[in-house]
């Protein structure tokens, strides 16, 4: 599928940014409820998030798994045990895949709360457009 570009102009079309299948390769908000500076605003914190790659996250667990792997090391030389690297290969590339993962299953929950948001300023009665 070839990606797109997408401007959304309607509430409505925050609908098309809920699927985790990224198929936009850019994104530009002109709510009209908003005004320009929001606008900018809100569009940095919806591409954040929909364009995230996960590879912060993932970093994290690597350097979890790599802690992991100097406790093995560690555990094995007191013990006198035979060091096995693939273990240790295991354990730093599966935390490096969990994490990617995860990372992109958080930025997704976080772009929902973001387009979420944008639905409530749209419907609060209180809201003023300044």
């Amino acid at each position: 599928m070839m990606k797109k570009e997408i401007s959304i102009n309607s509430i409505e079309q925050l609908h098309e940014l809920k699927f985790i299948v990224k198929r936009f390769k850019n994104i530009e908000l002109k709510l009209p409820y908003l005004n320009d500076a929001q606008n900018e605003t809100w569009e940095e914190l919806v591409k954040k998030e929909y364009f995230s790659c996960g590879c912060t996250t993932g970093s994290y667990f690597v350097g979890i798994g790599i802690l992991c792997t100097l406790v093995y090391i560690v555990y094995t030389l007191l013990f006198e045990l035979p060091i096995s690297i693939k273990i240790i290969l295991i354990t730093i590339v599966g935390m490096a895949i969990l994490g990617k993962l995860a990372g992109l299953l958080f930025a997704h929950f976080r772009l929902l709360r973001v387009i979420q948001s944008l639905y409530y300023l749209r419907f609060n009665k209180n809201y003023k457009n300044t």
